[in-house]
């Protein structure tokens, strides 16, 4: 049987995904084996089937387990959503020994604090991420172990979740067979896969497109700036396809997979494409480029959407590291020449880091990046043992501003082109 063995658990809105590892050479994780399973739980982001949930994790850690023989019985569970929420919190402690050198007490008695954090009673909070430390108002302090002082404060981000949300996870896994040893948010597990540590610092976007959303974040000095949700994702892409030219959503995966581009000018040479025919219909071609046009019509709603709230939210030129995708649905072609194009930034496809070693040949793959990165460790300030106590600091919660611009016209623009494109198909 073997012994040190973490498993990681994707859930995603059209699939599940579970991978376990154990200790490598270096310290680094070794992936020993992995498991994927089809869902159809959600709807959206919203999860409208426990039972369906619990059948694709029952069988995706299944699949995982068999390859190795191995035993789990905790997972690491990502969280996503829009119902995710964020704030920033600075608290303080006054150092009372007599050497005045800050210890690991100190460090403890601002965790225990947060005990008094007020938020909404329908939020659970998911992590509290030290941004950094303060002595005698010296700020820019990583680690303050040590450093003599009077007065410690800490400024941390703290990511809250729906308790309802976290229930029916909970739910699900439990139902399944297993725990929930902790959840991570998608977005910071995303990052740990795909980031390094200087394009976490000169400032970078994530852009994680998933079959049913978009989830991105924007961290900047190593400091999480923005989160947030999209509800599109690949399958609306596929959706559009299947819409436009009336073919069958498995055929329309296949067109856009096989001969789609994200944007013409990544075209690399125009062609003629066998389309299936359907019922009464007969079999019949279409051109790459009428192809693209389709799919570059939603991709170009989504990135817009984003680079609208990165400008009136005020992040934007924090980027300067540029633009990392990932996801299944960075595999487009085209799709950081699209966004380049949209964003005016350099962009490239995010996979997971060489942080990881074992067998990796069939997940080293952008679509993989949220299972590998839940294995990494989050640097994380969060209680879990309700028994501490320690003298109370004192702190004040400050709320982040949130803007978005109004799209209420832009799925218009998109329904009158894809039936422009069904008549066009009509008329072949």
């Amino acid at each position: 049987m073997r012994e040190n063995l973490i498993a990681s658990l994707d859930i995603g809105t059209t699939k599940v995904c579970c991978i376990i590892a154990g200790e490598g050479k270096n310290g680094n994780l070794s992936v020993l084996s992995y498991g994927v399973a089809e869902s159809e739980a959600f709807a959206s982001h919203n999860l409208i089937n426990i039972n369906k949930l619990s059948q694709a994790v029952e069988e995706a850690v299944q699949k995982a387990k068999a390859k190795i023989e191995a035993e789990i019985e905790d997972l690491i569970v990502n969280i996503s959503g829009e119902h995710i929420t964020g704030l920033r919190y600075k608290n303080y402690v006054t150092i009372v020994n007599d050497e005045r050198e800050i210890g690991e007490n100190d460090l403890k008695r601002l965790k225990l604090e947060l005990k008094s954090l007020k938020i909404p009673v329908d939020k659970e909070i998911v992590h509290v991420l030290p941004e950094e430390y303060i002595i005698d108002g010296q700020g820019g302090i990583t680690d303050p172990i040590g450093i003599s002082g009077n007065k410690l404060e800490a400024a941390s981000y703290v990511v809250m979740a729906n308790k309802t949300n976290l229930n029916d996870i909970t739910k699900a896994v439990e139902k399944a067979g297993y725990k929930v040893g902790s959840f991570v948010l998608s977005q910071i597990a995303t990052s740990a896969a795909v980031l390094e540590e200087n394009e976490k610092d000169l400032g970078v976007l994530l852009i994680d497109i998933g079959g049913l959303t978009t989830d991105i974040i924007v961290i900047h000095r190593k400091t999480i700036k923005l989160t947030k949700v999209y509800n599109i994702g690949g399958n609306r892409v596929t959706a559009d396809v299947r819409e436009a030219l009336g073919i069958i959503t498995e055929d329309a995966e296949s067109l856009k997979r096989v001969y789609g581009y994200a944007t013409q000018s990544a075209l690399v040479k125009e062609e003629m494409i066998p389309i299936k025919g359907f019922g009464a219909r007969r079999d019949s071609t279409i051109t790459v480029s009428l192809l693209t046009d389709i799919i570059n019509a939603r991709l170009v709603e989504l990135f817009k959407m984003i680079d609208a709230d990165l400008r009136a939210l005020g992040v934007k030129n924090k980027i300067k590291a540029g633009i990392i995708v990932t996801g299944g649905g960075a595999m487009i072609k085209g799709c950081t020449e699209l966004i380049e194009e949209v964003f005016g930034m350099p962009a490239k496809i995010g996979f997971p880091s060489d942080k990881f070693t074992g067998h990796l040949n069939e997940i080293e793959k952008p679509e993989f990046a949220t299972a590998l990165g839940l294995l990494e460790k989050v640097q994380d300030m969060k209680i879990n043992d309700e028994n501490e106590s320690a003298r109370p600091a004192k702190g004040k919660p400050k709320k982040e501003k949130s803007k978005s611009d109004s799209y209420k016209d832009q799925p218009g623009k998109i329904k009158g082109m894809i039936d422009g494109f069904k008549k066009f198909f009509n008329d072949l």
